[in-house]
């Protein structure tokens, strides 16, 4: 029998995704009242039965915002209509989709400067058909996945299943907004524009600083890599550094048929740097007798150390090149922006590249709420969890919020409340992973189950 437990995770999801698509098809939530005999005149007018693709890069992005919505909408049906079988909660969830994709292009009717079309209702239902095929390919494997990363107790098996969820989330993040492409002629147009650089460091920074910024950016980005296959396996740490390199070359060869990404065998050169600096420390926890291994003792004041390093990397990261400003006026009206419209600055274009902006604030403050609980593992002996978690969830806040409203004395930077929100929970998804491995870290060394 089908675990009940799979319910609620997949009815959260799939809530969310539709969340996501309502509000991201609806921005910037300019309403305009009109009749709805007017409405209706508009669906049925030949214009927009017109199925022609005017963009393929918005036909794409309709196409893959159905698809994970499908996906999590078959899970939940999956199980709360067991009684259909198979092939009935597949219809029932094709049936939301294709609802939710049809009043969503009705309501843009209300919501200018929105656009509705039927080119973008065909391209959102065929990519919940695609959503749903997926979940019936590997909607098991993905059920016994989390399962096990939630009953695992043994180090190796958890560092893997964090280092396969760190590659889709880093691999999604970096080959958005998905506008592929395999004709030649876009491939030349992307090479002539100077978006291939086959050798390394030929692109053309505005600066020096701006080089060292980028590179760095992908030094840390990558060692986490190198670090988990090392915790996750008994491989050598030239054989991390290779699979770390291997995978940083797949990516970039992956981002030369995404249309709108360059392609730089820097990153290439940075992932190698970062896997290399991470093998030259790395010893092993087999080399070091138990005795001798870190404890609860230590793991606070190297997290201290992780949290206030990593603070450093996002303020860097996030207010570079740090040209502030002290013209009162600009940010007063800065200031004023940054109660703008939730997600406005993320959606206006397109949902795909608001869901780029998204995983990129989310996976650069994750570490940072990581180490935060890492750091106040002292109180533990007190017993009471949730006074660790009244702490920590403020202290993110306010580093997150602290981040943003930094940015409203620097132009060129957008400060936007929903940025530091979205930093607020990435810092909580990484806090809630290390409440899973720190018990674990500690078990190991304390002689518990291996």
């Amino acid at each position: 029998m089908e675990n009940r437990k799979n319910l609620r995770p997949y009815g959260w999801l799939f809530l969310a995704s539709v969340l996501f698509v309502a509000y991201g098809s609806l921005v910037p939530l300019h309403f305009r009242p009109m009749g709805l005999e007017e409405a209706v005149s508009r669906v049925t007018s030949p214009s927009f039965w017109d199925f022609g693709i005017r963009s393929k890069s918005d036909w794409a992005a309709n196409f893959l915002i159905l698809v994970p919505t499908a996906f999590f909408a078959l899970g939940f049906f999956r199980t709360r209509l067991g009684f259909l079988k198979d092939v009935g909660a597949a219809l029932a969830a094709l049936l939301a989709c294709a609802v939710l994709s049809s009043l969503v292009e009705f309501l843009q009717f209300f919501f200018p400067p929105r656009v509705p079309s039927s080119s973008d209702l065909s391209a959102q239902v065929l990519g919940a058909v695609c959503g749903i095929l997926l979940h019936r390919s590997m909607g098991a494997r993905l059920d016994e996945w989390v399962s096990a990363f939630r009953s695992e107790s043994r180090l190796e098996r958890v560092a893997r299943s964090m280092l396969v969820a760190y590659m889709w989330a880093y691999f999604l993040y970096q080959l958005m907004p998905l506008d592929l492409t395999l004709s030649p002629a876009d491939l030349f147009r992307k090479w002539r524009d100077g978006r291939v650089h086959l050798i390394p460091w030929t692109f053309a920074y505005e600066s020096a600083a701006e080089a060292v910024y980028q590179f760095a950016t992908d030094v840390v980005l990558w060692a986490p890599v190198c670090a988990l296959f090392l915790l996750g396996s008994r491989m050598s740490r030239a054989a991390a550094v290779g699979w770390t390199v291997a995978l940083s070359t797949l990516l970039e060869g992956m981002q030369l048929l995404v249309f709108s990404r360059t392609t730089d065998t820097t990153d290439i050169v940075a992932a190698g740097v970062g896997a290399v600096i991470v093998a030259a420390v790395w010893r092993h926890r087999s080399a070091i007798a138990p005795e001798k291994r870190p404890g609860a003792s230590f793991l606070w004041p190297v997290c201290l150390v992780g949290f206030l390093a990593w603070s450093l990397v996002v303020v860097w990261i996030f207010w570079y090149p740090f040209n502030f400003t002290r013209n009162a006026v600009e940010i007063s009206a800065r200031l004023h922006d940054f109660l703008r419209v939730p997600l406005i600055t993320y959606f206006y274009r397109s949902e795909l590249m608001g869901l780029t902006e998204i995983l990129r604030r989310l996976l650069w403050f994750a570490p940072l709420g990581f180490f935060a609980l890492g750091m106040l593992s002292p109180l533990d002996r007190w017993g009471n969890a949730w006074l660790k978690w009244a702490l920590v969830v403020p202290l993110l806040a306010v580093a997150a919020f602290g981040v943003e409203l930094g940015q409203v004395a620097l132009p060129g930077k957008v400060a936007d409340v929903s940025d530091a929100v979205l930093g607020t929970v990435g810092a909580v998804m990484g806090s809630l992973g290390g409440a899973r491995i720190f018990p674990i870290i500690l078990g190991s060394r304390t002689g518990s189950r291996p």
